[in-house]
């Protein structure tokens, strides 16, 4: 049997592969292998990467929006509060509608750090906090301003995984402005506004790869 599989062997099984090569070449193109770079409105799957065609046992876990930061954006939309209406959270550095350079990027850490202040409940931070894998968090005011640069193609991928789309919404960040209020995203125009932390808006965690 070794000979079937010898270099110029002079054998029937030889004859079929050299016969058929091109055909065997056809089908190795089209399986299931990760993209070499995940692209802007690439589909992020759950083990990291991203693929034209997605191999079995892995699930879509987010579409990139960021390639330099390496971060992704959720799949599901949801309609919370900030959440700790009154409490001043020491790790959110307060920042302003007006002057939103001092307002940091969220993180899982950040998020965390909202949470730990905030206690339980249903509100943005602990939304994210609760997503598998411990890689989701609360977008600052840039991440989303960056997302919402790039809403045509987040949400073309969006749209072909029938999830939410950005279109008309505003995303609540990981970015306080005071113990009352917390900043917020258009993802039409990227306008940033101030709103109380008990206001219902969507929201959406970002996920790092």
């Amino acid at each position: 049997m070794d000979d079937v599989f010898r270099e110029g062997g002079n054998n029937i099984m030889n004859k079929i592969c050299l016969y058929y090569g091109i055909i065997c070449g056809v089908f190795l193109t089209s399986t299931a292998a990760p993209a070499a770079d995940c692209t802007v409105g690439a589909i992020l799957y759950n083990d990291g990467q991203c693929y034209e065609i997605s191999p079995a046992g892995v699930e879509p876990a987010g579409v990139v929006f960021d390639t330099a930061k390496r971060l992704a954006v959720g799949l599901n939309s949801k309609v919370l509060p900030w959440g700790g209406q009154g409490i001043d959270v020491a790790a959110a550095v307060n920042c302003s509608s007006n002057k939103t350079e001092s307002c940091p990027d969220g993180s899982p850490a950040a998020t965390a750090a909202i949470v730990a202040a905030i206690g339980g409940g249903d509100y943005a931070a602990a939304y994210c906090l609760k997503q598998p894998g411990g890689k989701y968090f609360l977008p600052g005011v840039a991440q989303l301003q960056l997302l919402a640069a790039r809403k045509k193609e987040v949400d073309a991928a969006l749209a072909k995984l029938r999830a939410a789309t950005g279109d008309g919404r505003i995303y609540w960040s990981a970015d306080e402005n005071r113990s009352t209020d917390a900043l917020a995203v258009a993802m039409d125009d990227g306008g940033v506004y101030g709103s109380y932390k008990e206001t219902l808006l969507s929201m959406r965690c970002v996920i790092s790869y």
